[in-house]
């Protein structure tokens, strides 16, 4: 056998365990790499989308149960965002109400997520 075909064989047996060790290094660093935090906002407002119905044309916001949104800007830097809530709280709020958002961000991202709101 070639040895340069012999030493590629080797280096893809070991491919797997390389992708599956980074996959969980990157899981770890992307959970250490979020701060929780904490601030009041103000509703600026709602949006709903349907869930998808069989046999129409799929669309890009479409997913297979309804959403329910609430867009709010937070009070300190003005940042807007949309929290998904579910239909009884989605009914409460009104545009002008104040709520507390608990939320992580990414330390280097800013990426918003795992956002929950309470009013206040």
């Amino acid at each position: 056998m070639n040895p340069k075909f012999a030493m590629r064989r080797s280096i893809l047996r070991f491919l797997p365990m390389l992708s599956r060790g980074s996959l969980a290094a990157l899981s770890i660093i992307a959970l250490a790499a979020c701060d929780k935090k904490s601030t009041t906002a103000k509703v600026i407002g709602k949006g709903h989308i349907p869930a998808h119905v069989e046999g129409t044309e799929w669309k890009e916001r479409e997913m297979d149960h309804e959403q329910w949104l609430v867009t709010v800007e937070f009070e300190a830097g003005g940042r807007k965002t949309d929290a998904p809530v579910d239909k009884s709280q989605w009914d409460a709020l009104k545009n002008g109400d104040r709520v507390r958002v608990n939320y992580s961000e990414g330390q280097y991202s800013h990426t918003i997520w795992g956002i929950d709101l309470r009013k206040l």
